[in-house]
């Protein structure tokens, strides 16, 4: 069973097997954990970490524990709700531009879904209708800027 636990930097993802094992740290990230999910293949954990100075989406082989960078999103941009595809080919994830809210605490603006070719082959593509052009948009480098955030 993996769940979230609070750690010194936020939230680690830990594993329990049952019995009288204790908890293991499966990933603990600085910034802490903010959502992960489950590969259908069940080998591997897809998890958003970070905060207001940036977030990431990774990746980590829950066999040989190799953790890989999927997406660093920009400074101000927060990467959450991660979800992988029945075939573990496309991730797909939620990007909220942050503001600052009351107290001047930052908070995410109306999300916007993103899809993610997981092998690297390609920077996210926006997904849904284009509300500036009034049309759907299609998987591919329309909308979004080299360094994969949103134009």
């Amino acid at each position: 069973m993996l769940y979230l636990s609070p750690s010194d930097d936020g939230l680690a993802l830990q594993a329990a097997t049952g019995g009288e094992a204790q908890p293991a740290d499966v990933i603990a990230s600085v910034g802490g954990i903010t959502d992960y999910t489950v590969a259908p293949s069940g080998s591997s954990v897809v998890y958003a970490s970070g905060g207001v100075r940036g977030s990431e989406l990774r990746a980590v082989n829950l066999v040989s524990g190799d953790d890989q960078l999927l997406h660093r999103c920009p400074e101000g941009v927060r990467c959450q709700a991660p979800a992988v595809s029945p075939d573990g080919n496309l991730l797909a994830f939620e990007m909220h531009t942050l503001i600052a809210g009351a107290g001047g605490k930052p908070v995410g603006q109306r999300p916007r879904v993103w899809l993610l070719a997981i092998d690297g082959s390609g920077g996210p593509a926006p997904v849904g209708a284009d509300a500036s052009r009034g049309r759907g948009s299609k998987m591919g480098s329309a909308g979004a800027t080299a360094r994969g955030g949103p134009s």
